[in-house]
This record gives structure tokens, C-alpha cells and sequence, in this order.
């Protein structure tokens, strides 16, 4: 086997081409994060990863970027900033979260009385899917659970109105309204705020296992990686989060340093959406956020480890209202408690 200098070949296959402008760059480093995102969902690793050969990674990020030259010569003008040089496309991270920031600030939401019930139903899929119907009551004195069947009866409802649940709709929905909206302040506070420990967990940091011990959640230093995972958590758990905070988490996303734009993401629900991935951490979590393509707004979202064994978690949003009793369900076309 010949030794191949793929960096050269394409330095030679490019040499005739004009330098592209900065604008032109930031598009075509996208359109190939994109395309190594579309390889990455080519189907599951089994087993443990490093076993591909490195020359052959190396020739397929090479290919990639020739694709996407290709594709970008003569055709593409983007900015990853809103209002910067270029015309701004929605195929940019920036672009797609500050779009949802928008759409979060133009959003309302209503907070249940004591006695009334938030809804929340969500799928989850670890790989077999579940669905969760969820009733948790306002003043956070009682919880019930059950099965909505396709036509829209509820079926196994348990009541435990003696139950007092943590981190209750209303109880979060205060802590979040502390948050300050300035991006760089609210990832600070996220990182340092002992009410928001609860989110590490679900975010995976303290996950004991083979990718990392078992760590306190009061003795964990998050990361900004860790921070994103958190803002992860409280869009999928949080059924009511006040718009301008809701907008600011957005925009803190623009943030993480290896934040990118996925054209085609699907939430728990296998519906297609814009996508936000973040990548990092010891076990190599890929984290996507899966958006309304039309909306901007929350549909799911997905976490894989790449670490020592492949494992996929889907989740997504199916419905969500506040209701007078549980078992009951929104009314069909009325508002969630964030919109």
C-alpha cells in the first residue's frame, strides 16, 4: 500500500481557484460539518470505535471538503452573524439560534392556578420508544401518570396528589425567571447556581459509568459543554420558561465554541428538524436540538455517546397545555403554557 498525501492532492486540485473570501469560508465550513454530520447518521456504531484506520478517516474528511468546495464555488455567500458583511442564510448555527430567539420573545405563556394541572406529554426513545403522559399539579402537591391511546383516551392514570414534586412547572418557572438574559452572565450562572444542579444529571455530567466516575452533582465544575447540556435539559423538562429567558438560552448556545447547524436532525417523534449539535465532553456527547423548520421552536431533541459503546436518545415534545384535573387533556388548537 502506497502512502497517499491526500492535503496535498487537494492543494493541487485547488490551485487554480481564486482565494475565497471570509464570507464564502464560514458557508463552506457548514456545508462540511453538515455533510460529516450526514456521514455520522450513515448508521450505528457497535462496539468500540478506533478501529477504522486513521489514513481512512483522514481520506474521507478530504473527500467531504471537495464536495463541499464543489458545491460552494461561485454559488455561496453566508456570515455566521446576523447583520455582518454577507447576506445571512439559514444554513448557519448563528442564524437558525437567533431566529428561535426571536420567535421565543414574540411567545407568551400562562402559569397554572395552585389546584390546576401542566400536561406534558413526551416520547422517549432509548432505543425502544416510550410515551409519557404527565400531570404534575401547580403548587407542586401531587403528580399523576398515564397512557394517551391513539384516540385520545388516557388509560392508566395513577394520582398521588400526596406526592410534593421537585422542581415543579412553577417552581422552575421562578427559578428560571431569576436567570439573567444577557448570554455570557446567564452561562455563568447556569455553571455556578446550586438550583440548577438537578439539570447535571439529566445532562449526562454526572453520569457514573465507563466514560467517567461518579461524581457528586455539588462537586461538579461544569464546562460550557456541560452548561449547553443544561440548557438541553431545561428545554426538554421545562413546559413554561418566561420568553425573554427562553430567547437568551437560545442565544447563549452561540456561545459554545463547537456549536454547529445540522440541516436535517429527527426528534423522538422521527419528525425533521433544524438541528443544533454539541460535541464534547469526556465520552465524546453529541447532543442535538431538533427546531421547527418553520417556527424556530422546540420539537426535541437527541444524545449519543461516542465513547466505549454506541447509545442513542431520542426525545421529543408531543403536546403540552395546563388542565383542570389530571387525566384531562388541552383542548385540540389550544395554546401550551409557552406559547
Amino acid at each position: 500500500m502506497h502512502d497517499i498525501d491526500e492535503l496535498a492532492a487537494l492543494r493541487e486540485l485547488r490551485a487554480d481557484v481564486a482565494a475565497p473570501g471570509a464570507a464564502r469560508l464560514a458557508g463552506a465550513r457548514w456545508k462540511l460539518m453538515a455533510a460529516a454530520a450526514e456521514e455520522a447518521r450513515g448508521g450505528p456504531v457497535r462496539g468500540r470505535p478506533g478501529r477504522t484506520p486513521a489514513r481512512r478517516a483522514t481520506r474521507r474528511a478530504a473527500i467531504a471538503a471537495v464536495s463541499a468546495a464543489a458545491l460552494t464555488v461561485g454559488l455561496l455567500v453566508a456570515s455566521d452573524e446576523v447583520g455582518g458583511s454577507g447576506s445571512p442564510r439559514t444554513d448557519t448555527v448563528a442564524y437558525v439560534l437567533d431566529a428561535a430567539a426571536e420567535n421565543a420573545e414574540k411567545g407568551s405563556v400562562s402559569l397554572p392556578g395552585p389546584k390546576q394541572w401542566v400536561f406534558l406529554e413526551t416520547v422517549e426513545c432509548m432505543p425502544k420508544c416510550l410515551t409519557r403522559a404527565e400531570w404534575v399539579r401547580g403548587d407542586g402537591k401531587g403528580m399523576a401518570t398515564g397512557r394517551v391511546d391513539a384516540n385520545g383516551r388516557v388509560n392508566s392514570l395513577t394520582i398521588r396528589e400526596s406526592l410534593s414534586v421537585d422542581n415543579d412547572p412553577v417552581s422552575v418557572y421562578k427559578a428560571l425567571s431569576r436567570l439573567p438574559t444577557e448570554p455570557h452572565a446567564l452561562l455563568k450562572q447556569l455553571r455556578t447556581d446550586p438550583s440548577f444542579r438537578w439539570t447535571l444529571l439529566y445532562a449526562g455530567v454526572a453520569d457514573p459509568g465507563k466514560h467517567r466516575p461518579a461524581i457528586p452533582l455539588d462537586e461538579v465544575t461544569p464546562t460550557l459543554d456541560d452548561a449547553a447540556g443544561m440548557i438541553f435539559v431545561l428545554m426538554r423538562a421545562a413546559p413554561i420558561i418566561p420568553p425573554q429567558v427562553n430567547a437568551a438560552l437560545f442565544r447563549a448556545l452561540k456561545l459554545i465554541p463547537n456549536a454547529r447547524f445540522v440541516p436535517t436532525a429527527k426528534d423522538g417523534l422521527n419528525r425533521q428538524g433544524l438541528g443544533v449539535q454539541i460535541t464534547g465532553g469526556p465520552a465524546q456527547m453529541r447532543r442535538t436540538l431538533v427546531l421547527d423548520p418553520k417556527t424556530y421552536a422546540y420539537r426535541g431533541q437527541r444524545m449519543q455517546w461516542q465513547g466505549a459503546e454506541h447509545f442513542d436518545f431520542a426525545s421529543a415534545r408531543k403536546s403540552s397545555g395546563i388542565v383542570d384535573r389530571p387525566g384531562q387533556l388541552p383542548r385540540v388548537g389550544s395554546a401550551s403554557p409557552s406559547e
